[in-house]
């Protein structure tokens, strides 16, 4: 039984499932069943023609409601990155998620808002279909 289960899981590995206009550019949508929460990476340094990408993870019994988070914050933290609205603290002893602070007007948040409903309008059935499925491979 876990031998089967170990197969499935590895069956579903990191992939895209969208490509879609994210404030500036297009943005693509992957889904991770190895990661619990989310990442974005907007900067691909390697490879010029690799676009920013939005990772959402898709653990075993993740609920809906979680996934829809990780998606929302994701694409407001990569459009405040993006729009020079997100900053580190200097001289940080750990480098982690904690030291980010973020500084933006009120028309600046509209924007964002706007911005991330687009992608995230555009997205979502898709999302929630990799949901499903990863709940239904995850038994």
């Amino acid at each position: 039984m876990r031998k089967a289960r170990a197969q499935r899981h590895r069956k579903q590995a990191l992939r895209c499932i969208a490509t879609e206009i994210l404030g500036w550019a297009n943005v693509q949508l992957f889904v991770d069943p190895s990661l619990s929460g989310g990442c974005f990476d907007a900067f691909f340094r390697s490879d010029s023609k690799l676009l920013p990408r939005i990772t959402v993870g898709l653990p075993e019994q993740v609920p809906w409601w979680k996934c829809l988070s990780i998606l929302h914050h994701e694409c407001y933290e990569y459009l405040l990155a993006q729009g020079g609205m997100r900053y580190e603290t200097s001289g940080a002893i750990a480098n982690n998620s904690a030291d980010y602070y973020f500084s933006l007007n009120h028309q600046q948040f509209a924007e964002v808002c706007c911005n991330a409903a687009y992608f995230i309008s555009k997205v979502t059935p898709l999302l929630e279909k990799a949901w499903k499925a990863s709940q239904k491979a995850n038994g």
